[in-house]
């Protein structure tokens, strides 16, 4: 065999170590090496291979890695590299090397069609100049010495070195310099670093920390898992922060090494990357039994996020750690931690505890290893991670504590077909949602609808409940006789004797009754939260319901998006907001009928964005895409609209489409 190695491919001393590993590849093989100073290109076959035989041809910086691959090279194969520094490995039987140049000039994709045949393509990533040498040390360390107690260098991030713990155990590594920065400028600096040292140290590694090293430094450098690891979104970590030393180490079944600490029953973390917007922690944490202790660890502003989030300050409380060995300690002494795709997960993974990770769905690349652990992707996952905290606690269902009083109100007509229809696609959209959106029973209040049209309701729901509300006098005062079996019912309806005019547009008496009812009714009733939601408002993905959801506290509305304009069309009030939208119905001094007909308020001001006093932030939906969609200008709703607040046809109040609401359900599904 003839192996011809191109020479000024590379830096000097990367040029001695890789003519050493290719002369010390050629004896194995019983070949020889020939240095060469002229390109390729101007070379024929014949002039390869003066003396016949197999031929390899060294292009660039490619180091002999496995020596069972180059032993079954065909004839004049080629290892190159491209001038854009994007590596390939290039298996071609074309003798006359015609197709040589085009190969140099296109990328590994195009080389298919290039050389008309499937050659075998491995990408190596941009290569950096200043890390060739390194790379090359890599290898030369794996292959050929072989050290039986040797010293790797990482420059991070935290994860990548934790997951790096089962190939340093393969590798005999006893000594581990952590490099901030790395040769790639990632985020892990010498805090990271400080932070991570005492749990390396505990697994029975030699940490320094250093910002500059050199080739003498270390036997590994494992920044070379950034050189073109094929599928990194995908693949574990473990496997891909070694896949370019080509080992394979056993880390489903390693375990490192913590002292458990007890400090909660449940650790949690969750970082501002690697989300899900279907990992639900209210769902999964807020109706465990009290005595069920629930710990957060990470960043202090990791933790508020978190409980802005998911309303859970008065559940989770937040435990300081100075560095990883004591979050390793904590997670060691929990029943089960929960998290995403970040450091503290990392460490429930290498330690094999219980766990549950919320995962990136675009990135799913670090997904638990071993049975007692479970990935949230889907809805599905949600439910069965559910099950899992319960098993992993000793929990019977019996014992969670009971949900939560939750009402969804809105208010309708029933009068005109369209009116029907409406009400019936609202009501099929929220009740497949129920559960996402975290509400017990829907209230509709009608404004006076027919008798006729309130039996069709009946027919339709029979397990509904109806009550027509008449106005009585008891003294001086004017009440309603609302029935106690009002929400003995899942959905309930409630229609006033009579309709409610004004005879300025601008002015909406029937709004201000129907709404201030709804807030009324779960004062009376003793809801926690009303959710008041338009018949012509849907609120359409995950996030948008989560965020429904998780608000418990406050006066809050939708912002439209991007003018960040206030719609009351979906609103989420707390206890103390209840209260207070009940007060425009009926106080002491009895019904309101003379701010529901706008005698005490300017024209201008009468709507409920004027009004209402608001709590919540607009910076709250930055990332959200909620609009009116009522104009003729959009042919159907957007695939990525978080919610939409007004479904009407030329804002003129009638029904835009019931098929664009089914189209999105359509593609909601086959995206599920």
């Amino acid at each position: 065999m003839n192996i011809f190695f191109q020479k000024n491919r590379c830096s000097r001393q990367a040029e001695e170590l890789l003519i050493k590993a290719w002369e010390t590849a050629a004896e194995q093989l019983s070949g020889r090496v020939h240095l060469i100073d002229e390109d390729f290109k101007s070379f024929s076959a014949r002039d390869f291979a003066p003396e016949g035989g197999r031929n390899i041809f060294v292009y660039g910086c490619f180091f002999p890695c496995d020596l069972s691959i180059l032993a079954s090279f065909e004839d004049n194969a080629v290892l190159y590299q491209s001038n854009d520094r994007k590596s390939a490995l290039i298996f071609l039987k074309d003798k006359s090397f015609e197709n040589l140049k085009l190969i140099r000039t296109n990328l590994v994709l195009d080389i298919r069609k290039a050389a008309e045949r499937a050659p075998a393509a491995v990408y190596a990533g941009e290569l950096r100049e200043e890390f060739i040498s390194y790379c090359i040390k890599t290898l030369w360390s794996r292959f050929f010495a072989k050290p039986q107690s040797a010293a790797a260098c990482h420059g991070g991030d935290m994860g990548d070195i934790i997951y790096s713990i089962p190939a340093f155990k393969k590798l005999n590594v006893k000594k581990i310099i952590l490099h901030p920065g790395g040769f790639y400028e990632t985020k892990f600096d010498r805090k990271c670093a400080e932070i991570l040292a005492p749990f390396l140290k505990e697994q029975g590694f030699d940490v320094k920390i250093s910002e500059k090293v050199s080739l003498q430094d270390a036997d590994y450098f494992f920044d070379i898992f950034r050189e073109g690891v094929e599928d990194m979104e995908n693949k574990h970590l473990s496997l891909t922060n070694c896949e370019k030393l080509f080992i394979k180490p056993d880390y489903e079944n390693y375990a490192a090494q913590a002292k458990p600490v007890k400090a909660a029953d449940i650790i949690v973390a969750r970082s501002f990357r690697y989300r899900n917007s279907i990992a639900d922690y209210r769902y999964l944490l807020s109706d465990l039994p009290l005595n069920i202790r629930i710990a957060f660890i990470g960043l202090k502003k990791e933790y508020e996020n978190f409980c802005s989030s998911f309303g859970l300050r008065e559940r989770v409380f937040y435990l300081p750690t100075e560095n990883l060995l004591e979050a390793a300690s904590y997670i060691k002494g929990s029943s089960i931690f929960i998290g995403n795709q970040s450091s503290p997960y990392a460490l429930a993974e290498i330690l094999k505890a219980a766990r549950i990770q919320e995962t990136c769905a675009l990135t799913p690349n670090c997904k638990g290893s071993s049975d007692n652990s479970l990935d949230i992707i889907s809805r599905d996952d949600l439910y069965a991670a559910k099950t899992f905290i319960l098993n992993s606690l000793g929990i019977k269902k019996e014992a969670l504590m009971p949900a939560r009083r939750v009402l969804l109100a809105a208010l309708c007509r029933l009068d005109s077909s369209a009116d029907r229809e409406n009400i019936l696609l609202w009501l099929r959209h929220y009740i497949k949602r129920k559960e996402r959106m975290g509400f017990s029973n829907i209230l509709l209040v009608d404004d006076g609808s027919s008798l006729e049209s309130l039996q069709f309701f009946k027919s339709i729901f029979a397990y509904s409940f109806v009550q027509v509300l008449r106005k009585e006098k008891k003294r001086e005062l004017e009440y309603y006789n609302i029935s106690p079996d009002i929400f003995s019912r899942e959905i309930s309806l409630i229609s006033f004797e009579n309709k409610i005019y004004s005879n300025n547009p601008l002015i909406r008496a029937d709004f201000w009754r129907g709404y201030s009812f709804s807030a009324f009714a779960a004062l009376n009733f003793n809801f926690e939260k009303l959710i008041f939601c338009d018949v012509n408002a849907f609120a359409l993905s995950d996030r948008m319901m989560s965020w429904i959801k998780n608000k418990d506290t406050g006066f809050n509305c939708v912002y439209e998006t991007p003018n960040m304009k206030r719609s009351a069309s979906i609103q989420v009030l707390g206890p103390d907001a209840i209260a207070a939208a009940s007060s425009y119905f009926c106080d002491e001094n009895g019904l309101k009928e003379d701010f529901w007909f706008g005698f005490s308020r300017s024209i201008e001001n009468y709507s409920p964005e004027f009004i209402l006093p608001f709590t919540n932030r607009p910076d709250e939906f930055a990332s959200f895409k909620i609009k009116k969609y009522g104009s003729d200008d959009f042919a159907c709703l957007p695939r990525d609209a978080d919610a939409v607040v007004d479904l009407t046809k030329s804002g003129k109040g009638h029904l835009f489409r019931e098929e664009k609401i089914y189209a999105y359900e359509q593609q909601e599904s086959l995206c599920a």
